[in-house]
């Protein structure tokens, strides 16, 4: 089971809507790290083929009466999505993983590499940004 902290349920892997990918895009648009804002189109076509995940947490108490800090999601409300998401190319490797900059160093990625079940990427398609995070994944 993966926690993202305290009074927040387990975390899920989520086959997201046409709306919560624009919302998606649009939150990581409006971050301080919109690093994929140019791989729009291709995003939208491994959304369209299946290969892209969102991740959500499983409702709680403490979410749904909002007595807990919820502002890390993509909404304050259900389905409690998180602003990350994982591409998996047809090799079965990682082609995309991003995480919002205010959902970082909370396990959101590690539980999407390891929910999803791929490989690494190759060394040259890591992002310089991405280089210690992968580097700490084990396959």
């Amino acid at each position: 089971m993966h926690t993202l902290g305290p009074g927040i349920g387990s975390l899920q892997l989520h086959d997201p809507t046409a709306d919560e990918v624009l919302d998606l895009f649009e939150a990581m648009a409006k971050s301080d790290d919109p690093i994929f804002v140019c791989n729009m189109g291709t995003l939208l076509d491994d959304w369209r083929d299946g290969r892209f995940r969102m991740i959500k947490a499983e409702e709680t108490a403490a979410m749904y009466n909002q007595t807990i800090n919820t502002d890390v999601f993509l909404k304050r409300a259900f389905p409690w999505i998180l602003p990350a998401f994982i591409s998996v190319g047809t090799s079965g490797r990682a082609d995309f993983l991003w995480v919002h900059p205010k959902a970082r160093r909370r396990g959101v990625g590690t539980a999407f590499v390891k929910l999803s079940g791929c490989k690494k990427p190759l060394r040259t398609h890591v992002l310089p940004s991405g280089e210690a995070f992968w580097h700490k994944i084990k396959e």
